[in-house]
């Protein structure tokens, strides 16, 4: 119910700021001559918290959904999800505020161009202050909490990753981690050493190294080796895979 009247809310302003009402409406103390920035930053905001409503709601019907099978691989998505619906609830409400107290900024300074009441001032300079403090509230819960709300995703996802969805294999003193499209990184003690994944099985990745002649990786998560060979040699294991990751945006 609260998240339906954020949606509402925001859905609100948006129409009434794109139709030009607002910017004429007496009560709020705007009028023609606000300048254009004011009503840019609005909508900028506008525009980014409605994009966060549908984000949202998307969110919580794959939150809600009855038919998703318990699964190991599920879990770890469904931590993912309840990360995101929190990260952008937060944020959009973080926005909502925003908007809030830009438009009583110009309000004010309508007011005291008008000579208006003083306790009329002071009532919009309070209300500013408020949607401050909840923007301020907001970054700070938004900095005290992401640790450990990245931390429950990563307890959810540890161990669960597929040929398709891996994205970090930890090894001993080191790891492979995926950094983009068909880009993997190896980083242990002798540095880090850049690779290009050039093909896949149903259970393994194959990787070029892009700083040395002819060496390739083999990361096989049917046995959990790490495997390496120069050239058309036989393939041998290097390294022990103790653990593999789908949550690369989450783990050092």
């Amino acid at each position: 119910m609260v998240f339906m009247k954020k949606v509402f809310w925001v859905l609100f302003l948006s129409v009434f700021i794109n139709s030009g009402l607002i910017a004429q409406d007496r009560e709020l103390g705007l009028n023609k001559d606000a300048p254009s920035q004011i009503g840019s930053s609005v909508a900028e905001l506008l525009s980014g918290s409605v994009g966060m409503g549908h984000q949202v709601e998307d969110l919580r019907e794959k939150i809600e959904d009855p038919n998703l099978p318990d699964t190991p691989e599920n879990q770890c998505k469904m931590a993912r999800h309840m990360y995101d619906y929190w990260y952008v609830s937060l944020t959009m409400e973080m926005h909502m505020a925003q908007v809030a107290s830009i438009l009583t900024q110009q309000r004010l300074v309508n007011l005291i161009l008008a000579e208006a009441a003083p306790e009329v001032i002071e009532a919009a300079r309070q209300s500013i202050r408020t949607q401050e403090d909840v923007v301020g509230a907001v970054q700070a819960e938004l900095e005290r909490d992401r640790p450990g709300q990245q931390a429950t995703v990563n307890q959810k996802c540890f161990d669960v990753a597929t040929v398709d969805t891996l994205d970090i294999a930890y090894y001993g003193q080191g790891r492979f981690v995926k950094t983009g499209a068909n880009r993997w990184l190896e980083v242990n003690y002798g540095g880090g050493f850049l690779f290009e994944q050039i093909r896949q099985d149903a259970w393994s990745l194959y990787l070029k190294a892009l700083d040395r002649h002819e060496f390739y990786i083999q990361i096989d998560l049917w046995r959990n080796m790490i495997r390496f060979r120069n050239g058309n040699q036989p393939w041998r294991d290097l390294y022990a895979i103790e653990w593999v990751s789908s949550t690369r945006d989450f783990v050092d």
